[in-house]
């Protein structure tokens, strides 16, 4: 078989001329005789695209505002409470952001404690003798 437009010698089976790019005439050799619809009617089990489910975006590595950052800065900052909120924001489910920052905390809390056990321990250090330490008394 040749190519109509330039005439080079095609292929069993080739869909385009390899010299110029013209269809060569023919769909492809099938081994089912049988034509393929170009439109076929949906399955009856197919939801119509107005009563689909649209899923909502994961809020969960949603990035907190300032505004958010600060009240949860504001929050930590309470005694008892604040402690408690940075265990439940660390460890419970919700924004990731917000869970790193809580676990920062409770991590920076913890050294910071450490860091006062060792002092006590070994320079007998106390809370009051820092603080004179500190302000130079």
């Amino acid at each position: 078989m040749e190519c109509a437009n330039c005439g080079t010698e095609l292929n069993t089976g080739d869909l385009f001329c390899p010299a110029c790019g013209t269809s060569a005439g023919q769909l492809s050799v099938s081994a089912s005789p049988e034509k393929i619809p170009a439109w076929a009617e949906p399955p009856a089990t197919a939801v119509s695209p107005s009563r689909a489910v649209k899923s909502r975006p994961s809020t969960k590595n949603e990035i907190m505002g300032v505004g958010a950052v600060i009240g949860m800065y504001l929050l930590m900052a309470i005694p008892i409470i604040g402690q408690i909120l940075m265990i439940v924001w660390a460890f419970g489910s919700g924004k990731k952001m917000r869970k790193n920052i809580a676990a920062a905390h409770l991590i920076l809390m913890l050294l910071f404690i450490g860091f006062y056990v060792l002092l006590l321990k070994y320079y007998g250090i106390d809370y009051e003798m820092l603080q004179d330490l500190i302000s130079g008394i």
